[in-house]
């Protein structure tokens, strides 16, 4: 189940009936869509996030206590959330020794996806076109960290990863109803069918899909724009500036053939996320362009 901690909204017990757990549920639903473009980011050094592929017992560990504490709070029940398999890969945003975040990628293979358990028809649809498909999971987000930034940063890796190292097409995501919005507003996802009951998490859930294609139009377009004055009210801005990429083309595209070779080495994805990490701050498209 994918499930983005809301920053400004928490499901909190009350004993008061339905009503008022009805009447919480409608607010977090205007409310969470809007919850990413109200919160300023932190004071912090914006080059100082690590983004990290999970390899060892220390970095899965810390992650999974993260999802397990982020998940308790929406009242999740989440076993062993990081078993290691050779179609997932999980990577982390950190600040020192602080997990900020966490996403895993499951990739499709002969045993599928997670997502097949409710939603198969509707992945099919994109297997029979001829399109790799993957899924995001296990998303958990420190709520202290109220950084645009981060969660960007992470979200373009994991989306770099998915699309240059594993030629994924259409990558799916299983969402809470209160969440939908927020993910198609933001980063432009679309719903693949109905609503359904996810038993994994005793939830309702919609699966959600995005293009790569899309995804990396709207980098050429409007990445590294945060800071212009009229930035488009999208994650997308505060994605990594193509043009620094551009700049580091040759190293970028070095280790990209590497983690098509072996796509679970983890030093060379933790070096290729910092080769991006190293221009943020430093290398918005304002800046790029007023110095030529």
């Amino acid at each position: 189940m994918f499930d983005h901690q809301d920053q400004k909204t928490y499901l909190k017990t009350e004993a008061s009936g339905q009503d008022r757990l009805h009447e919480r549920r409608e607010q977090e639903t205007r409310t969470s869509v809007h919850a990413y473009s109200e919160v300023h980011d932190l004071e912090v050094d914006e080059r100082s996030f690590q983004i990290r592929m999970v390899s060892s017992e220390t970095c899965r560990s810390d992650a999974s206590s993260l999802i397990h504490r982020m998940y308790a709070t929406r009242g999740y029940t989440v076993s062993n959330p990081l078993a290691e398999h050779s179609h997932r890969y999980t990577m982390t945003i950190s600040q020192g020794d602080q997990v900020l975040g966490t996403i895993t990628m499951g990739i499709d293979s002969p045993s599928g996806i997670l997502a097949d358990e409710i939603f198969k028809d509707e992945i099919d649809v994109s297997r029979r076109q001829g399109r790799k498909v993957c899924e995001l999971t296990k998303l958990a987000f420190d709520p202290s960290v109220r950084s645009k930034v981060a969660l960007a940063s992470l979200f373009h890796m994991v989306l770099i990863y998915v699309r240059r190292v594993q030629g994924v097409r259409d990558v799916f995501i299983e969402v809470n109803p209160r969440h939908r919005r927020f993910y198609e507003r933001m980063l432009g996802f679309t719903a693949r069918g109905p609503k359904k009951m996810n038993p994994r998490v005793n939830a309702p859930a919609y699966l959600l899909c995005v293009d790569t294609d899309f995804v990396e139009e709207q980098v050429r377009r409007v990445g590294g724009t945060s800071t212009h004055e009229n930035a488009e009210k999208t994650l997308y801005p505060y994605f990594f500036c193509p043009i620094s990429e551009q700049q580091n083309k040759v190293i970028i595209e070095k280790y990209i053939a590497m983690l098509r070779k072996d796509p679970g080495n983890a030093d060379v994805l933790n070096a290729l996320a910092g080769v991006y990490q190293a221009s943020r701050g430093t290398t918005t498209v304002e800046r790029m362009t007023n110095s030529h």
